[in-house]
């Protein structure tokens, strides 16, 4: 599809244990941290907000996403019918924001 600018996956989430578990951040396959611009992701276990943690398991999950929305899109040939056009037409858009193309 398009040239890969993000750092390969799979990504997890880092955490440490700092008198109980505290969300780091994100790290790739290397072990190396994912570098994020403006996203806070840290959070201790006294943290009732469940978002912040919610919104880091979505960003390690990104390039598995990514993966599969462009192994459909490179799989699935729709019939000249709307009801199957229409999740291909949203499966390009989401790919292009991501991609930035």
């Amino acid at each position: 599809m398009s040239e890969t600018k993000h750092t390969l996956g799979p990504w997890k989430l880092l955490y440490r244990d700092i008198g109980g578990p505290f969300l780091e951040g994100v790290i790739g396959p290397d072990g190396e941290k994912i570098r994020l611009i403006g996203i806070a992701l840290a959070m201790n276990s006294r943290d009732s907000d469940p978002e912040p943690e919610a919104n880091a398991r979505l960003i390690a999950a990104a390039p598995e996403m990514l993966a599969a929305l462009e192994a459909a899109v490179n799989w699935y040939t729709p019939p000249n019918d709307s009801r199957t056009a229409f999740p291909l037409k949203q499966i390009t858009a989401a790919l292009a924001k991501a991609t930035g193309a």
